[in-house]
């Protein structure tokens, strides 16, 4: 199970006002990211914090704000929080007024539920702190009603759901408005495809994390685990497998959606293949798992869990799990050890990482990642293009003349009075 490792508040130097907070609130003992990164979030160093779930990362952002936070009258907000989805807000949120208390914190949040014209004007009234979905805020500031000129801290709550989302668009541009702030980025694991968008505001950022310690013990089939890429990787690598006769006679191939089990079929249907209920009439079919065990002609069957909702599996065949599902209790149950150990593959592609982190602490062991030979290592074509920024030639799109490069975001208030003074001069 995961550790949770607790010392006292005194060890986080809180204000006596915070101190009391904390207690009152019932969080009587401090964490281990938290007493790594206030002093850091006080101080306005930028940073990525990598820790598990449940491991005091939202408390710790906010009693860093709270502690370096000067308060004012400005209409501009100072702090900007994003957030996965309204419910996550709305934690935020509270967790924010249970600690702020008596101080008159001005906070709000942008959901898309209350109306675009509401949520400008609540900001012009003026806020301190603002928490919302990446698409919201990037909306309301392209309406000028998200003045980022006085943005202090610029935090990124969950990050890996978020990029996992596809939320990268309106992060980036978010990122790129509040020009020199602190930045803050909270994940539990830190993805390629998290690390691009990170270095694309922020470069070489500090990494603080917090490791899981999983001890438990566990009986378990024979597992091997690989980090491939992309799907092109992961199947270079069950070819390279099958080639090796690393699997019996049968071996079953496991995929999340009915249209990988196509892809995955047209793959591998030299082998004497079968598909599990298919999505297209022409593949060979069965409609029984153990149909397979019984007819020995038959080497590879392909089940996708769309068409296996009840997750049935045939638990004295190897298998490879091509993708994995976002069904850690599941997962679990499937690399338990039954009765006679069997071989099974884990394939993990970037994008899974959160899941298989998921899985790691459900089943309460950290398992290692083995080597991919380089040769079956896919290259996306997108990967290999290169854009040279500072090429122009031929271009249809050229570098703005200083002069009309954009250095300043005007707030709605003040675009208004802009407005007034060129109508009425």
């Amino acid at each position: 199970m995961l550790k949770k490792n607790k010392l006292g508040l005194e060890e986080l130097k809180l204000s006596k006002s915070l101190h009391n907070a904390m207690q009152d609130a019932g969080l009587a003992q401090s964490r281990e990211i938290q007493v790594k990164t206030i002093s850091r979030i006080v101080g306005g160093q930028s940073f990525v914090a990598i820790a598990p779930s449940e491991s005091g990362k939202t408390t710790a952002y906010i009693l860093g704000t709270l502690m370096r936070f000067k308060y004012s009258l400005d209409e501009a907000p100072k702090v900007l929080i994003l957030v996965k989805d309204q419910e996550r807000g709305n934690q935020v949120i509270e967790l924010f007024k249970t600690l702020a208390k008596n101080r008159g914190l001005r906070i709000t949040g942008l959901f898309g539920t209350g109306g675009m014209e509401n949520e400008i004007s609540e900001l012009m009234e003026g806020i301190d702190v603002v928490v919302a979905t990446p698409s919201r805020a990037r909306a309301v500031y392209l309406k000028l009603g998200l003045n980022m000129n006085r943005l202090q801290t610029f935090i990124i709550d969950d990050a890996d759901e978020l990029i996992a989302a596809g939320q990268q668009l309106p992060i980036n541009e978010l990122a790129r408005s509040a020009g020199k702030c602190q930045y803050l980025v909270f994940t539990s694991v830190l993805t390629r495809k998290l690390s691009e968008q990170i270095s694309s505001f922020l470069e070489d950022p500090t990494l603080i994390e917090v490791k899981e310690e999983l001890n438990r013990d566990v009986a378990l089939n024979n597992i091997q685990v690989f980090e491939a890429l992309n799907f092109q990787t992961k199947i270079n690598l069950l070819h390279y497998f099958l080639k090796e006769d690393s699997f019996s006679n049968k071996v079953v191939l496991y995929v999340n959606s009915r249209i990988s089990a196509r892809n995955l079929y047209k793959e591998v249907q030299h082998l004497n293949t079968v598909i599990f209920r298919p999505i297209d009439f022409h593949q060979q079919e069965i409609e029984e798992l153990e149909i397979f065990n019984e007819v020995e002609e038959l080497n590879i069957l392909i089940v996708a869990h769309e068409s296996n909702p009840d997750y049935t599996i045939l638990e004295n065949l190897p298998s490879i799990h091509l993708e994995i599902l976002d069904r850690p209790d599941v997962m679990s149950s499937i690399l338990t050890l039954k009765e006679v150990p069997v071989n099974i593959q884990l394939y993990i592609s970037d994008a899974e990482l959160i899941h298989f982190k998921r899985l790691e602490n459900t089943i309460g062991k950290k398992f290692e990642f083995l080597e991919v030979p380089d040769s079956l290592k896919s290259i996306s074509n997108k990967s290999k293009k290169s854009i040279n920024k500072n090429e122009t030639e031929d271009s249809a799109f050229h570098k703005k003349k200083e002069s009309n490069s954009k250095t300043f975001n005007y707030g709605i208030g003040d675009k208004r009075k802009m407005n007034k003074k060129k109508k009425y001069g």
